[in-house]
C-alpha cells in the first residue's frame, strides 16, 4: 500500500512540474506577443510622426520657406526604413524594387522613382 502511495505522490509532483513549466511557456509567448504589439505601436506612432513632420516641411515649401530637397529625401527615406522595419515585424516580406530606368531601389507603394522621377 506503502509504494502504490509513494508511486502516486511522484506521478503528482511529476504532473505538478509539468504543469509549471506549461504555465511558464504560456507566460513567456504572452509577454513576448505583448513586447511585439508595443513595439509595433511605437514603430506605427514613429511613422505617423514623420509623416507629420514631412507635412510640415512640404507645406512650410508651399507657404514661402523652401524647404532642401534633401531633407525631404532623408525624412522620406527614413519612413521607408520604419516601415521596412514594420513589415519584417508584422510578417510581411521585404520587398526590393529597382527603378526599371536609373536602378535605385524604390518602395512597392511609390508611383514615381524618387531619384530619377520615371513612372513606375
Amino acid at each position: 500500500m506503502e509504494h502504490s502511495y509513494e508511486a502516486c505522490r511522484a506521478k503528482a509532483e511529476e504532473l505538478i512540474q509539468d504543469t509549471v513549466c506549461t504555465i511558464g511557456l504560456g507566460a513567456r509567448r504572452l509577454t513576448d506577443a505583448a513586447r511585439r504589439q508595443m513595439e509595433l505601436a511605437d514603430l506605427r506612432a514613429e511613422v505617423n510622426a514623420c509623416l507629420r513632420e514631412l507635412g510640415e516641411l512640404l507645406y512650410a515649401t508651399h507657404t514661402g520657406t523652401p524647404t532642401d530637397s534633401d531633407v525631404l529625401l532623408a525624412k522620406m527615406q527614413e519612413i521607408d526604413g520604419l516601415k521596412a522595419r514594420l513589415r519584417e515585424l508584422e510578417g510581411d516580406p521585404v520587398i526590393h524594387l529597382l527603378c526599371p530606368r536609373c536602378g535605385r531601389e524604390v518602395c512597392p507603394d511609390d508611383v514615381y522613382c524618387r531619384d530619377c522621377g520615371e513612372k513606375l
